[in-house]
């Protein structure tokens, strides 16, 4: 996509759907049924909105996508219009922390009204992204699974926790090579959350509890994805997953020649890996503070050619999960729970497996 410009749609309301469903479905179908390719994403910036980019030239904006905007967008607002008071001044610290991790440059207030549309420049986040090649691979996941986001975030689609499972075991399994290496980085990205939070200790048994009571339907499925099982999926699943290795696949020649670089956070959205932790927060995670003392291992884990494709898949799976709705603080507690489920299923351990420095982990499917 090369979009130039893009809509926000100001909706306090936690929940988009009706938005989504009264009024951006049809505008997206519109612009589909125009040659338009379009895409649609939450933010926060100044305020909770949907974004809604569009590759559309001058005269398509102006004849197109506007007038259909109109049309769609607010009459869903005045259908369904969010309710939700916002106060900025509450939000006006957390914008600031969030800008600052998520390196957004554009102005964070003032707040858009809710219930308006407003037009803006489109910024595909080339500063973070490194290179227009990079910027088309994002993107282009982003457009492609769209309406199975949207289909998600409606509540239209499977349940939204065997979603968020299958598509991480999918990874694991497709992109990691198997489930048993791909899983780790699960593992990390849950005990950075737990490591790094005010009270470590209660977070852990929150999670902890959490995972013995899906333990049992978890670790089936688990074994069902490692027995190669195909008949528990869904076909939205399975699309959204099939998009995910795909992107792993494509991102392959630009890690290799630098048109990708992941030194730095790569997408807003993405997970924590515990590389910045203070010594007295590694104290609270077995699996960090092995890996911090694992030497060259570390280093060796995250050069490794299939750990970059699968780090630039994960980023763009947690965005898919932003997209329709899983928080932060859920997504960490999914990665907590799957983690536990495949060492149960298939009887490994992620800080063992650092410990002994596993060959699997650095070696193979690259």
């Amino acid at each position: 996509m090369t979009a130039a410009r893009r809509l926000r749609v100001a909706y306090h309301d936690a929940d988009p759907a009706p938005l989504l469903r009264a009024g951006v479905r049809p505008l997206l179908a519109e612009l589909a049924a125009e040659g338009l390719p379009a895409y649609w994403a939450r933010h926060w910036r100044r305020g909770p909105h949907l974004r809604i980019v569009v590759d559309a030239d001058d005269a398509a904006w102006e004849g197109i996508v506007r007038p259909a905007a109109r049309r769609h967008l607010e009459a869903a607002l005045a259908a369904h219009p969010s309710t939700t008071v916002i106060d900025p001044a509450t939000l006006r610290e957390t914008y600031r922390l969030l800008a600052e991790r998520e390196r957004e440059y554009g102005p964070l207030e003032p707040q858009q009204p809710d219930n308006t549309v407003e037009e803006e420049p489109h910024d595909p986040r080339l500063h973070v992204l490194g290179t227009h090649d990079a910027v088309a691979l994002f993107e282009g996941f982003h457009q492609r699974t769209s309406d199975a986001a949207l289909t998600m975030a409606v509540g239209e689609g499977p349940s939204l926790s065997t979603h968020v499972v299958d598509l991480m075991l999918i990874m694991a399994q497709e992109v990691g090579g198997y489930l048993e290496r791909g899983f780790v980085s699960y593992r990390s990205h849950a005990e950075a959350h737990i490591m790094g939070s005010p009270d470590p200790r209660a977070v852990r048994a929150l999670f902890d509890e959490r995972s013995a009571r899906l333990r049992d339907p978890l670790v089936q499925r688990v074994r069902a994805h490692a027995e190669g099982a195909t008949a528990h999926l869904d076909e939205l699943t399975v699309s959204v997953g099939r998009e995910l290795v795909r992107a792993a696949d494509d991102a392959r020649p630009l890690l290799a020649d630098g048109r990708l670089d992941l030194d730095g956070p790569i997408a807003n959205g993405g997970g924590a890996e515990g590389g910045d932790a203070t010594e007295e927060q590694t104290r609270h995670s077995d699996f960090h503070r092995t890996l911090r003392g694992s030497g060259d291992f570390e280093r060796t884990l995250r050069e490794a050619p299939w750990f970059l494709r699968y780090r630039v898949a994960l980023n763009l799976l947690y965005l898919h999960l932003a997209r329709i709705g899983v928080r932060p603080v859920d997504r960490f507690l999914y990665c907590h729970v799957v983690a536990d489920a495949v060492e149960q299923a298939c009887g490994v351990d992620a800080v063992a497996m650092v410990a002994s420095g596993a060959t699997e982990l650095v070696e193979g499917h690259s």
